[in-house]
């Protein structure tokens, strides 16, 4: 896309975690589009809704280094990380940079975080138990290959030892990419401690 066609701004309002971007000119960003600052590529916004030539952004990156009438401009695509082989075994933040001081990720091929739904023709119908080494889990709720998981407690319960050992174990027994762990705010602690 080139930069004539790209979206051009200015921060109007910064409310906690959201900013009020006035467009200027006719290029509207379509939704999930990031916007960044040309005085400083730190500043990270991604576009959520737009009421007429106001859009309303997520501050992706630290609010402090933001100001009114601070320039915008669009960047014509969403947020991407890298993907491949390279990724796995690896920390990394929201934008796909490395977090655990292995050096650059070298890939050639970034996805979309918002990867539409496949379709139902693909998605097989029959329900596989995947084993976790755990009877109270396997026997009382199941994981199923393919699917979602998540464990909900109070504090000091055991959350955290409970997922290590089920990826432990899977990771043991499979011998294959188990899980991708994704944590917010406070829970990223347990991704600090499984890697």
């Amino acid at each position: 896309m080139s930069d004539s066609n790209l979206v051009q701004g200015i921060i109007r309002a910064i409310n906690g975690q959201i900013a009020e971007v006035e467009i200027e000119g006719q290029n509207y960003p379509s939704l999930a589009e990031i916007l960044i600052s040309p005085e400083d590529p730190g500043v990270i916004l991604e576009v959520y809704f737009q009421s007429s030539s106001i859009l309303f952004c997520q501050i992706l990156s630290n609010p402090d280094k933001m100001y009114r009438g601070m320039k915008i401009t669009g960047t014509g695509s969403d947020l991407k990380i890298p993907v491949g082989e390279t990724v796995l075994g690896r920390v990394i933040d929201l934008f796909g940079k490395p977090q655990d001081n292995q050096g650059n990720i070298t890939t050639p091929y970034k996805s979309t975080i918002y990867s539409k739904a496949p379709p139902l023709t693909t998605i097989k119908r029959d329900y596989t138990i995947l084993e976790s080494g755990i009877k109270a889990i396997d026997f009382l709720a199941p994981i199923f290959k393919g699917g979602k998981v998540g464990f909900i407690g109070g504090a000091g319960v055991g959350k955290t030892i409970v997922l290590t050992e089920v990826l432990h174990n899977i990771t043991m027994k499979y011998k294959n990419v188990s899980s991708v762990f994704a944590g917010v705010g406070e829970r990223i602690r347990e991704g600090q401690e499984l890697y």
